[in-house]
Order: structure tokens, then sequence, then C-alpha cells
């Protein structure tokens, strides 16, 4: 099976994981940290469906 993550999933796992797994305790900021990190994915690929999925998670992080 293949199971496939939304963007909003990935975007509210993200910003999570910078709070608590980072212990980044404001909001912003692990939203902000989120977004750096996706931003980073999309300059590292060349895959277009991949180009998109993180760009819709950054529009989902950005509505968190």
């Amino acid at each position: 099976m293949n199971f496939q993550v939304t963007p909003k999933e990935k975007a509210y796992y993200l910003t999570e994981q910078f709070m608590y797994a980072l212990n980044i305790r404001d909001w912003e900021k692990a939203k902000n940290c989120a977004i750096y990190l996706c931003h980073n994915n999309v300059r590292e690929t060349l895959d277009v469906d991949k180009i998109k999925f993180w760009k819709s998670v950054v529009a989902e992080i950005e509505k968190l």
C-alpha cells in the first residue's frame, strides 16, 4: 500500500515537530522554520510534482 500524505497533514506535522521535537515554543517561529524547510526542499528537487507539493505545504502552513 502506498499512503499519500496531504499538504495540510504535512504542514501541521512539520510545525508540530519544530515545536515539540526541537523545543521551539513560539508557534510563529515554528511556522517560519517549517516554511524555511519547505523552501529548501523546493530548491533541492527538480521534480515538478514535488515542487507543487511543497509549495502547497507552504500555503497550508501560512493558514495555520
